[in-house]
């Protein structure tokens, strides 16, 4: 029970492990229990490993039983400027309640592209077993994810086809817009990219007519599957951006999150 509280204070108050061979520590706990006999540093830090174990798995138990998830990351820099990507889990439970789990705070020397952050998500999904609870894995979405990320990229790359989708847009009487490309790393640029393209999609199919390539425009079918898609993200969109403008999200945003979750889920999160 001893071992079980010194092991509780090292972890609560971030002690070090060397606290057990402080003088006025060891004299303390004599005081309270004579009998009582320390454990080493060595020991000590086995003993916390074990705990983190134990922690951990039932951690990873509640984040599997969860439908799907909510990642969230966050870099920062050490005092030594040492680069770390910290991932955070969020998901409803069995009783309708938002919960979070830190997945990991990982050293990362790499620089700080899109790519590599998603490398990183990707990672820490794999290691907790909740890679097939994200969008990628929703089935047919993940197609038509890509089919619409090629269309976009023909209008965001050549220069060609950006130019003609701008004059059709103006013979329409319309305010031309461009084409928004996702970043791996950003759910709602997704979501951005998706409305965007369900927004364009008339001048769209006439600018792609006029064009020489092989990629195939979408189907009404697919663009109603579009917008069925953007009906479901459209709240979670309003709250990235809520949220994501506060400095502190309220104990009013969680439970408007959490209605939303389980009115467009029965208690489902999507990731980003």
């Amino acid at each position: 029970m001893v071992d079980e509280a010194v092991v509780n204070m090292i972890i609560k108050d971030s002690q070090p492990f060397s606290v057990v061979e402080d003088v006025g520590f060891r004299e303390l706990m004599h005081l309270m229990d004579p009998n009582y006999i320390l454990p080493s540093r060595k020991a000590l830090k086995a003993m916390v490993d074990i705990k983190y174990q134990e922690a951990k798995e039932k951690a990873r138990e509640q984040v599997q039983k969860a439908v799907a998830v909510s990642l969230t990351s966050d870099m920062w820099t050490s005092i030594n400027m040492d680069a770390y990507l910290a991932v955070t889990c969020h998901f409803i439970d069995d009783e309708d309640q938002l919960c979070t789990t830190l997945l990991g705070v990982q050293h990362f020397p790499k620089a700080h592209t899109a790519e590599n952050l998603a490398a990183g998500h990707v990672q820490l999904m794999e290691e907790w077993g909740i890679r097939d609870k994200s969008f990628d894995d929703v089935e047919g979405l993940n197609e038509l994810r890509q089919k619409c990320r090629r269309l976009v990229t023909l209008f965001r790359t050549s220069t060609t086809a950006k130019e003609r989708l701008v004059q059709v847009q103006e013979q329409m009487g319309r305010q031309p817009y461009k084409m928004i490309i996702e970043v791996d790393t950003r759910w709602n640029s997704t979501f951005l990219m998706l409305q965007r393209l369900y927004e364009l999609r008339e001048p769209v199919g006439a600018a792609l007519a006029s064009l020489k390539t092989d990629i195939t425009p979408l189907t009404a079918a697919e663009y109603d599957s579009v917008n069925n898609t953007l009906s479901v993200l459209a709240p979670f969109h309003q709250a990235t951006v809520e949220v994501s403008a506060e400095k502190r999200t309220s104990c009013k945003t969680l439970v408007w999150l959490n209605l939303v979750a389980i009115v467009n889920f029965g208690g489902c999160w999507m990731t980003p």
